[in-house]
Formats: structure tokens, C-alpha cells, sequence
């Protein structure tokens, strides 16, 4: 995991080394292991590192192969080892253990289809000198960023938007009209366009090519949800698949030259992951479970939110040891500044201060990598609002008998309405009057067309479309860009198993019962959990959100520290 930027030259003058340098050094916590630069004419290269596989000096980077190609890289292609067993049948000699330099054997090899290999998370930048070509990517869900600002005479790239800032040619203006999306239905990261105007991201599963003065984005992959109803008969078959592709998945994330750690939430996902982590490594005789294993939850006295009981049934039952976080108002308070700094887009909710804590903790631990359950909710139907949409598809595909057995098996327990965010969930359903009063009264002089133009919601779509939309704008790319900023504020490398892409074409070709079903959401997973967590977290209908006590903190203890710092 590391840092990367780069600068290049559309009328052949030289990259100037004096920005790419300010621009590395002022992401330098994303690799505080160390740092290179290239420098090829119009084009230059550089790179901080995170020593996670091959921790050597040889496999540094910028990282050079001998037939005129440099690249920079962060992220991690998870099945390097197969791929390099394979590149080694064609003919191909490494010099390192490292995935940076599987990747340039495999762009030697493929060329730009390359990326149809890869199983990881990755942005990188390549510098083909014999073609006079940059080819850049970034995988397939944007678990790794890429920002990019474009302008006459350079395009400038870089994994953080402030390395950007750093090029006096980059101007730090608002983006008005995201500003309007933000203000009135809550929405960040649902576009390839920033919060600053003229700063892009390169799309999730999208390839970038650059030659000359001409910019081509073009996308590499894509998937469907299937809309079928109905589990049929193979469904223990399904499961048992299901099960394989998910720890097959965690297995070739535990890749690594340093112990990991998991995020433990007590919900569902996370607890999976901890009890598959444990089961591989009780098999693996040279690594005890308790050394490699480090297991990090966030927790609260409040009990509308608090998750200990639930991470404790999960700690006794794999015989892991839990290191509890527990933010507090003034903690929060204290740090939000450097918060804001390191996501450097707005965020919906303190939660994101949540994560934070947590991953400074891991890192005052000694720990550079961990695995979560991000993504599970988004394809398996976790969050409330999908019993919703699977009600109106059941009635609408004629099923009605099988939408009245869902919807009484999904209201028959209290426990279904506990966590509701009744405030978060009115965005989908903001009045008119709400949405005028925003556009007339308080944003019509600044945010311009968009005032016209509400963004789709997907509110009115099918079950499938709504799973898709979740993945692709509205919830998933959200999540990952503030695990992202969080964890690597401190050098730490987060790893999300439910986003393998084999796993996830997989579930999107499975009929939606496999996912939600007679009132229970998840319900491949929870067929496939059996043995791997207790009964009582398997069977869990209440869902937490993973939050803080918001609303008392900013009524009591942080309502004046807000009005004088941060209301104007």
C-alpha cells in the first residue's frame, strides 16, 4: 500500500521534479517506509512506500523492468503468486517476491488486457517508453484512488486530491453543483467529478491511456444483478460454493510478510472473517492465530449502538482477544480537524471519526494490515431499505403470497426496528416544499444548473438495479474512500475479502432469495456462516449501524466547541 503521483507533459517539456516532490512529500503517510522518483522527460513518476510483500529495498519503486517501462503502484494484486507461476511458463525471470513487479511482467506479456488477471486493489501509473504511452487503471470497486486535474500543456495524477493542490497550476475552487447534491440529499463520491472543480477520479474498473495530447478513459469491467426470484433446488449447492469463493477470497488476503489483524463490528460480515481467518490459521502450524490475528472493535456505553456483547460472544467462541476502542466527544472534537484534512471531502456522519480511532489504534499495535466486511451489506441485501424494494418486486413480478410470508417474517420481531435512522432515510423521500426552500432561498446564486436536475436516488428501480446502485454511487463508493483516507492516515493497509470480483459475479448471478429471504437479509451468508461464528451472532436480526452517539455528543458536551469553531 502506498502513495503515488505523477506528472505529464502534453507539449514535450520536461515534468517539473520540484511539484512531483512536493506532491510526494505531502502524502507521505500513505508510505512512510520510503520514497523514489522517476524522471523521463514529459514524464515523471513518484512514490512512497508502505512494506507490505518483499519488504527488500529491490522492490521499491519507481520500479523499472529493463524493456523501457516504469511504474508506480498502490494498492496489492492478491494472486501475484499463480500469476507469476504462470508468467514464469511464458518465458518470464523476477529478480524480487514482489506484486509491483508481477504486474510489469504481466503488462510485458498482455498489454493493456493485463487488468482482466489482476485480483486485488490497485490504482498504478505505467510508463511505456517504447510506445510513448502512460497507461493507468484502477480496480475494479475504486478500493484504491485516483485523482487526476487536466489542463492544457500537463495531466497531473496523484492518490490524494492535496497532492494536486500542490501544482500552482491546479486551483482550489468548489464544485458548487456536488455541493448542492451533498446539501440536500446527502450524497458524496456518486460521480466521477470532486468537491473541487477540475479535479476528476478515474471511474472504478476504468483503464486511462495517454499519448501525446489525447486522453482516453475507457472502461475493462462491468457486472449485472439478476433479477430472478426463487432459490431452486441447487441452493445447498450454492451455498457451498458460496462459502469456497468467500474463503478463498480471506485466504489470498492473509497474503502478507507481516502479521494482520481483522475489524471486528459483532455484526454478521466482520465475524465471518474473523472466524474464517481463525480456522486457516489453526491449520497453518507456523502461525499461531493469537500472534496473527490482532481483532479491533469500536464499542460505546450507549446501548442503542453499542456492540460489545456481540464481539464478545464472537471473541469467545474463536478464543481471540479484542482490543475495544471507545471514541469520546472530546477526542472528537480535538481531532476533527485532522479528520477533515485526511478525507478532504465532506463525510455524513461522526462514524467516519469511529473508524478513525480505530485504525490509529491498530497502528499504535504494530499492525500494517487488516481485513473487513466491506460490501457485504451493498450485495447481500443487509440495510433495511432492501426488504422494501424485494416486497415491491415480489408484488410487482405477481408474487404476492410469497411478498406477504416475507413481510411477516420480517416484522415479526422487534428487533428488525431497532437502529433505524429515520433522519438518514428521509433523503429518498424529501418533500418538494424541503427541496424548494434549499434551491430558492439558500443555494439558487451558487450552485447553477444542478438546481433543475435532482439526482436519481433509485428509489423507483428494481431490487437488482438498487443492489447495483449501491455498489456503484451511492453507499459502497463512500465507504471505501473513507476507509481509505482513514486507514492510511496512519499507514495502515485494509483489505475488504467481499470484494473479490470472482465472489461478486458469482453473487450477482445468484436469484435475489439467495440474498434476502422470509424476513432474513443475508441469507447465503448466513446458511454458509454455520460453525464458523455463534448461533447467536448468525441469527442476528437487529443491525447497528456502525456509529457514535452523535446527536447527545453534539447537544451536550460539543455544542459550544461547535458554535464558536466551526458556525460562522
Amino acid at each position: 500500500m502506498c502513495g503515488i503521483a505523477g506528472i505529464y507533459r502534453f507539449d514535450g517539456r520536461h515534468a517539473e521534479a520540484g511539484r512531483l516532490q512536493r506532491m510526494i512529500r505531502v502524502i507521505g503517510h500513505r508510505g512512510p517506509d520510503g520514497c523514489g522518483f522517476f524522471h523521463g522527460g514529459r514524464i515523471g513518476l513518484g512514490h512512497c512506500r508502505l512494506k507490505i510483500i518483499d519488504l527488500s529495498d529491490e522492490a521499491g519503486q519507481p520500479m523499472s523492468d529493463g524493456a523501457g517501462n516504469t511504474v508506480v503502484y498502490n494498492g496489492e494484486i492478491y494472486n501475484y503468486l499463480e500469476l507469476r507461476s504462470q508468467l514464469e511458463k511464458l518465458g518470464h525471470r523476477f529478480r524480487t517476491s514482489s506484486d509491483t513487479e508481477v504486474l510489469m511482467a504481466a503488462y510485458r506479456q498482455w498489454h493493456t488486457g493485463c487488468l482482466r488477471y489482476f485480483n486485488g486493489m490497485f490504482s498504478f501509473a505505467l510508463w511505456d517508453a517504447g510506445r510513448q504511452t502512460l497507461f493507468c487503471a484502477r480496480d475494479r470497486f475504486g478500493v484504491k484512488p485516483f485523482y487526476f486535474h487536466r489542463s492544457r500543456h500537463r495531466i497531473v495524477f496523484a492518490s490524494e486530491i492535496r497532492a494536486l493542490l500542490q501544482d500552482p497550476d491546479v486551483h482550489c475552487r468548489a464544485n458548487r453543483e456536488l455541493i448542492f447534491d451533498y446539501l440536500c440529499y446527502s450524497l458524496v463520491d456518486h460521480t466521477s467529478e470532486t468537491f473541487f472543480q477540475g479535479i476528476e477520479k478515474l471511474p472504478a474498473g476504468c483503464a486511462m491511456l495517454v499519448r501525446k495530447d489525447r486522453v482516453q478513459v475507457e472502461r475493462y469491467w462491468d457486472f449485472d444483478i439478476s433479477d430472478r426470484i426463487g432459490t431452486g433446488p441447487g441452493f445447498p449447492g450454492q451455498v457451498r460454493t458460496f462459502r469456497e469463493h468467500l474463503s478463498g477470497s480471506v485466504a489470498l488476503r492473509l497474503r502478507s510478510d507481516v502479521p494482520v489483524g481483522s475489524c471486528l463490528s459483532g455484526g454478521l460480515d466482520s465475524s465471518v472473517i474473523a472466524g474464517l481467518i481463525n480456522a486457516r490459521l489453526k491449520n497453518d502450524r507456523k502461525r499461531d492465530p493469537r500472534e496473527w490475528q490482532n481483532v479491533y472493535s469500536v464499542v460505546f456505553d450507549e446501548k442503542r449502538i453499542n456492540e460489545r456483547p456481540w464481539v464478545n460472544e464472537v471473541a469467545s467462541f474463536t478464543g481471540l482477544d479484542p482490543y475495544f476502542v471507545s471514541p469520546t466527544a472530546e477526542g472528537f472534537i480535538e481531532e476533527l480537524d485532522d479528520v477533515i484534512r485526511h478525507q478532504e471531502e465532506p463525510f455524513t456522519s461522526s462514524s467516519v471519526y469511529a473508524q478513525w480511532s480505530l485504525f490509529r489504534t491498530v497502528r499504535r499495535t504494530g499492525i500494517k494490515v487488516v481485513l473487513d466486511g466491506q460490501g457485504a451489506d451493498e450485495q447481500l441485501c443487509g440495510y433495511r431499505k432492501f426488504h422494501y424494494f424485494f416486497l415491491r418486486e415480489l408484488v410487482r413480478k405477481g408474487k404476492t403470497a410469497r411478498a406477504a410470508r416475507h413481510g411477516i417474517h420480517a416484522l415479526r420481531s422487534w428487533r428488525y426496528f431497532a437502529g433505524i435512522d429515520v433522519k438518514h432515510s428521509m433523503r429518498y423521500f424529501r418533500s418538494a416544499g424541503y427541496t424548494r426552500f434549499l434551491k430558492d432561498r439558500l443555494l439558487r446564486p451558487h450552485c447553477g444548473r444542478r438546481l433543475d436536475q435532482n439526482p436519481p436516488m433509485g428509489e423507483s428501480g428494481s431490487l437488482a438495479q438498487r443492489i447495483k446502485a449501491d455498489m456503484t454511487r451511492f453507499s459502497l463508493p463512500a465507504l471505501l474512500r473513507y476507509e481509505d483516507r482513514n486507514s492510511m492516515a496512519f499507514g495502515v493497509e485494509s483489505r475488504t475479502p467481499f470484494l473479490d470480483f470472482r465472489l461478486v459475479e458469482y453473487l450477482a448471478k445468484l436469484p435475489l432469495e439467495a440474498k434476502i429471504n422470509r424476513g432474513w437479509s443475508k441469507y447465503i451468508l448466513r446458511k454458509a456462516a454455520s460453525g464458523l461464528v455463534p448461533e447467536k451472532v448468525r441469527t442476528r436480526r437487529d443491525k447497528l449501524a456502525f456509529d457514535t452517539p452523535q446527536e447527545r455528543w453534539m447537544t451536550t458536551k460539543l455544542r459550544g466547541d461547535m458554535r464558536k469553531n466551526y458556525l460562522y
